[in-house]
């Protein structure tokens, strides 16, 4: 096993090449975690141990274009953030926060699979772009979750698309499970504390 360690003046975490592999590592860091920024890339067997800054699984900041994408057996021991901020959650993206100008972001088939936490999270989707540059994301299956979040917080889920005319698609909640409840069409909204805009409506199995 591999144990990455981001306490450094950055904070830094994992950020790979094309087509690469990172697997059985103990991620603990204070910042974003997982951060899948390119085609083709797979993150498995992964334990990690989030402090107050980042998200776990990060699509991206300023624009980042990522297809293909495979992230397996992610167990979750703890998460330390203490207020509702705009980059923190199980999946989080944060989009062009920094206005930079001719960015766009695309993001297509992503399957996030066998997550479990060992502790309640505050947050557990968090995905909200910069309304700066249009961020489109079409395909993203979540598998085989096991989860639970603290709902007796300020913390929103979030799945918010910043471009009504090129809204989230294909999304597939595919055996979810929150706090101890399988997630389907009559409930997500509710069980989930869920704030939704510009998405096109999920598949559930």
């Amino acid at each position: 096993m591999i144990l990455i360690k981001t306490q450094d003046t950055n904070n830094v975490s994992l950020e790979l090449f094309a087509n690469s592999t990172v697997a059985n590592c103990f991620i603990w860091a204070n910042d974003d975690a997982i951060k899948p920024y390119r085609d083709n890339t797979t993150f498995t067997d992964c334990v990690v141990w989030q402090l107050n800054n980042g998200g776990v699984i990060q699509l991206g900041w300023t624009a980042p274009d990522a297809s293909n994408i495979t992230i397996s057996r992610i167990d979750i021991i703890r998460t330390e953030w203490n207020q509702d901020r705009f980059n923190v959650g199980i999946i989080n993206y944060v989009g062009n926060r920094y206005n930079e100008p001719g960015k766009t972001g695309y993001h297509k088939n992503w399957l996030i699979e066998d997550v479990f936490t060992e502790t309640p999270v505050q947050s557990v989707i968090n995905k909200a772009p910069d309304q700066y540059s249009t961020s489109i994301l079409e395909g993203l299956t979540l598998r085989n979750w096991n989860i639970k979040m603290n709902l007796d917080t300020n913390f929103q889920n979030r799945i918010i698309g910043n471009d009504p005319n090129n809204h989230f698609k294909d999304f597939v909640f595919d055996n979810v499970i929150f706090n101890g409840t399988k997630l389907d069409e009559s409930n997500w909204l509710d069980l989930t504390n869920l704030q939704i805009e510009n998405l096109t409506t999920p598949e559930f199995r």
